[in-house]
């Protein structure tokens, strides 16, 4: 695909591999996707900023899937071939001397409880955007053995919406004590829920959300959760709040400034270098009313 970029001659970069002539005796294994250049036996970079080789699962004869999520590869074909297309591809044609093709035993997806990486699909139909050793997020399955975070899906069956909304339906008022740290997001949730339930509002909205998997363990995340979510941006899809001025991705966060208990919550500017947060008390009116998106995780 040719990419036209002002001021420069644009760039042809990699972005899809088409393979056909699959027999039968493939089904139910994995295909990893490789390219390298002419003289190193050190794999490209082909897709998702940094990942080196692509996966097909042939679903033993009914088509084939990727561990990725939509916003970073996708996939269409028959039950004999396939197309494997890349988001935002990341290697330049003329880089790429040559493609291999192995197939394998199939390896468990994230998905399906495998290990996870950023940008695969997660067990809810999300994309994972925080990858971790360990940590706790109370209130979650997961709870002292969580490892990775899951944002919404907003493409495909029941997606995610990213709806423009005040922080809750009450003014005035703060829920009590909240956390900017990562882990607290679905207690602040809670807190939020237990103060106002009303429908249309960040934390009714993400508790009440089933998603594609039918997951009920959705919340808002905590501050530094969404400082995560802005390091992947770029895979997440935000998008411009018409209310802010100049119109930026604004998204609400269910951490509520301890400096400032008249503001409702901290809202989220996702900047040009990555993410920025305005000062704690931006919802200067004191009832979190300038609305702005939400978007739920979830940990796992």
């Amino acid at each position: 695909s040719f990419v036209n970029i002002s001021g420069s001659t644009g760039t042809y970069y990699l972005n899809s591999v088409s393979v056909s002539g699959i027999p039968s005796t493939c089904d139910g294994v994995d295909f990893s996707i490789r390219a390298f250049g002419s003289s190193s036996s050190t794999p490209l970079n082909i897709f998702n900023t940094s990942a080196t080789v692509a996966v097909v699962n042939d679903v033993r004869g009914t088509g084939f899937r990727t561990p990725y999520s939509s916003t970073v590869a996708t996939v269409s074909g028959t039950s004999t071939e396939f197309t494997l297309t890349f988001v935002d591809p990341v290697a330049i044609s003329g880089a790429v001397s040559k493609l291999t093709l192995q197939s394998g035993d199939h390896i468990a997806t994230c998905a399906e409880g495998g290990t996870c990486l950023i940008g695969d699909m997660g067990p809810g139909g999300g994309t994972v955007f925080y990858v971790s050793t360990g940590f706790t997020e109370s209130g979650t399955a997961c709870n002292t053995s969580c490892r990775y975070l899951e944002a919404a899906p907003t493409t495909g069956t029941n997606a995610w919406t990213d709806l423009s909304s005040n922080w809750s339906a009450i003014t005035n008022q703060s829920v009590g004590t909240t956390s900017e740290l990562l882990g607290y997001g679905k207690q602040n949730t809670q807190a939020m829920y237990t103060q106002s339930s009303s429908a249309g509002y960040p934390a009714a909205l993400s508790i009440g959300y089933r998603g594609p998997n039918n997951y009920s363990d959705w919340f808002v995340p905590s501050l530094n959760e969404f400082v995560e979510m802005g390091k992947a941006k770029k895979i997440l899809g935000f998008k411009p709040t018409p209310a802010l001025t100049p119109a930026q991705p604004g998204y609400w966060t269910s951490s509520e400034p301890a400096t400032n208990s008249a503001s409702k919550a901290t809202w989220f500017l996702v900047g040009n270098l990555g993410f920025q947060s305005p000062n704690k008390s931006a919802a200067t009116d004191g009832g979190g009313t300038v609305p702005v998106y939400s978007r739920a995780i979830r940990a796992f």
